[in-house]
């Protein structure tokens, strides 16, 4: 199934979200059987609590004697499970910036009309560190999806799509290109300007994502002499880690942190400062200003 994580950005903080899910999981391995406790001499205690009497022998996986009990009899092994439980949104600012400004100034002696284009490139960027206090061995790659409102066509969204392994943290960034290359005309009388300002709201998220670890399947046990008539027994190993008193769920946290910018406007005014026109960008169509 995999493990995603999308986050939403916007201008407005209240707007922005973060969310995960998604499960994987493998047979266990001899370094998560030390991190949940399960040595031999404590499985076959705990069974013995679970179930009535110590085994003379308790496996958690494949192989073992007796042409392996698991293959014969189609058992479950012992597989270590991570899920995506929750996420949430610790903390996030966003504020107005100007990102490039362009002054258009008719220096002729005759009307003109000019093209009020202002572009540049923004950097968006994404840091992920985790705590991992257990040790277990997952190595697939989470798959993250980060929008940006604001930035796509016609004042939509933008979306961020990329992977990281598990556990190991690290950073990415992406170098997109916001503004108006064409589409905002203005005419200009003799002497007359207008002022052309690239803005977008530059925000910073911090947000973490909560993952449970746990077992799941049965430890193939055996008796000799019987035990309640029969040598091989399959027990569900979450009620065998309960009986034991060993704990069956390990916490693993991610805090992601996101540096982005959103809601890009092209704003034009005239000398006075007065707002003429604010437009979303990537602008489409042509879209006329009278400087006046």
């Amino acid at each position: 199934m995999g493990i995603n994580v999308q986050v939403n950005t916007d201008a407005d903080p209240k707007k922005t979200t973060v969310s995960a899910s998604g499960s994987i999981q493998h047979v266990i391995t001899g370094n998560e059987v030390n991190s949940f406790g399960l040595s031999d001499s404590a499985l076959k205690d705990a069974v013995a609590k679970y179930f009535g009497k110590r085994p003379n022998d308790a496996y958690l996986k494949s192989p073992t004697p007796w042409g392996d009990l698991y293959k014969t009899y189609g058992w479950e092994q012992v597989q270590t499970v991570l899920v995506a439980r929750s996420a949430q949104v610790l903390s996030v600012n966003s504020s107005p910036s100007i990102i490039k400004t362009v002054i258009l100034k008719n220096n002729s002696n005759k009307p003109a009309t000019f093209n009020a284009s202002v572009s540049d490139n923004i950097t968006n960027s994404v840091e992920t560190n985790w705590n991992v206090t257990t040790s277990v061995d997952f190595s697939e790659t989470v798959s993250y999806e980060v929008s940006f409102e604001g930035l796509g066509s016609v004042g939509g969204s933008t979306t961020w799509s990329f992977g990281m392994s598990f556990g190991v943290g690290g950073s990415k960034s992406e170098s997109i290109s916001i503004g108006s290359d064409q589409g905002v005309t203005v005419d200009l009388d003799p002497g007359e300007s207008v002022e052309v300002q690239l803005t977008a709201s530059i925000g910073s998220l911090r947000a973490r994502v909560f993952y449970d670890v746990y077992l799941t399947g049965y430890s193939a046990v055996n008796y000799n002499p019987t035990f309640k008539d029969h040598h091989f027994w399959a027990l569900n190993i979450g009620d065998v880690m309960s009986a034991g008193g060993i704990s069956n769920n390990r916490q693993i946290t991610e805090d992601i942190t996101v540096g982005y910018y959103s809601n890009a406007q092209v704003i034009l005014s005239n000398a006075k400062k007065t707002v003429l026109r604010a437009l979303a960008v990537p602008l489409e169509n042509s879209v006329p200003v009278d400087a006046g």
